[in-house]
């Protein structure tokens, strides 16, 4: 139980064991996210639809937002032990990028939600949540001046989504 830990807050820490890269498309690190994680995906009966209109494919960042969508990835794949869906759908409002993902698993309690975003608090059994990774996934997208939007109903699944400001540079920094 301790090396998973140990191991689990490793990768908590270091977002950069991803993509070698220091920047690339919004897009590819989405993409890049989606492909390390299908395995498990795979294993667990859970399909994944992923769309994004072409814009996303011009808009280059730093590869920190990777362990975002790794994380928002793995932990809409552990709300669905027993498969399902997850849609990841990108799109532009009002200057502004989203990036939702949305699964089908178990869903959040009012209770829960009160408390996601606190470190380590954890809706995870035993050594499979730290509670580090939305905290985190929160202090990366500020850099960005983005945010995280959470909406859940217990047994009808959660709908995260990933505000960032539109980049018309083609360049979105982080800060």
């Amino acid at each position: 139980k301790m090396s998973l830990s140990i191991k689990s807050l490793m990768f908590s820490a270091n977002p950069f064991k991803g993509p070698p890269r220091a920047s690339d498309t919004v897009f590819n690190l989405l993409q890049d996210a989606i492909k390390i994680m299908m395995f498990q995906a795979s294993d667990q009966r859970v399909q994944v639809d992923f769309s994004a209109p072409p814009e996303f494919e011009k808009i280059v960042t730093e590869a920190d937002l990777y362990y975002v969508f790794i994380n928002l990835i793995k932990n809409a794949l552990q709300a669905m032990p027993q498969g399902g869906r997850l849609g990841i759908n990108c799109s532009l409002h009002n200057r502004q990028m989203e990036i939702s993902f949305q699964d089908n698993g178990a869903g959040l309690t009012p209770e829960e939600m009160d408390h996601i975003f606190q470190p380590f608090y954890s809706t995870k059994e035993g050594t499979q949540g730290l509670g580090l990774g939305l905290p985190i996934c929160q202090k990366i997208l500020a850099r960005y001046d983005g945010s995280l939007e959470v909406e859940s109903q217990p047994g009808q699944g959660t709908t995260v989504r990933v505000l960032l400001p539109y980049a018309e540079s083609g360049v979105l920094h982080g800060k």
